[in-house]
């Protein structure tokens, strides 16, 4: 404990040397006098624990490291795979839209889910009115089955045949009598399923 002057008025114990590594002094007063309680350290400063803190920090900093580093690694990989899938789908876009051949797909129960814009074309319809269309599809007149054992004569809307190529008459939405040649061949999944029909129409 001092007065202002500095001078020592009491202290805990006079053997006790402080080691100055925590020191701290408040102002109190004492009988309407002002003193200075000063605190001071005897012991010198720990080692192991402040080691393991700077080791921890430090390991946790290159943790944080590596994660934001794998997390730019990844976001840069998926931009890429991303820009790459664009291109891909532009470029497919392109060469189905530059075909005179008409491309379309139905679903096992008959349905239209994709076609190109030279089988709109053909048959006369948009492509918002296409998609969607279900048997009897509007545009089927005749059919003329081709395979190994000769040809045989359908009529109808409906192909339920396992045939592969078949000529038919397609009636345009104008009236127009249109005869083609269509490939068809079953549409599979990524698990080899068959969940419909791909065809195309010359």
């Amino acid at each position: 404990l001092d007065d202002p002057s500095g001078a020592v008025v009491a202290r805990r114990d006079d053997k006790v040397i402080g080691r100055g590594i925590y020191v701290h002094r408040i102002a109190t007063q004492l009988a309407d006098r002002q003193f200075y309680l000063n605190a001071n350290s005897t012991q010198e400063a720990p080692s192991l624990v402040p080691n393991l803190l700077t080791v921890s920090i430090t390991f946790l900093s290159m943790l944080l490291a590596w994660a934001i580093y794998a997390l730019w690694r990844d976001l840069a990989r998926r931009t890429r795979a991303e820009g790459d899938l664009r291109k891909q789908h532009a470029f497919q876009t392109a060469m189905e839209n530059s075909l005179v051949t008409g491309l379309f797909a139905r679903d096992l129960a008959g349905t239209i889910t994709y076609a190109n814009p030279a089988f709109c074309s053909i048959i006369g319809y948009t492509l918002q009115e296409v998609i969607g269309m279900s048997e009897p599809l509007p545009f089927w007149t005749s059919i003329t089955l081709h395979n190994e054992e000769g040809q045989s004569a359908i009529s109808g809307s409906a192909i339920t045949l396992d045939e592969r190529q078949y000529e038919s008459s397609v009636l345009g939405r104008d009236g127009t009598i249109v005869q083609v040649l269509v490939h068809e061949a079953p549409l599979l999944d990524g698990e080899g399923r068959r969940i419909g029909w791909m065809a195309s129409m010359l």
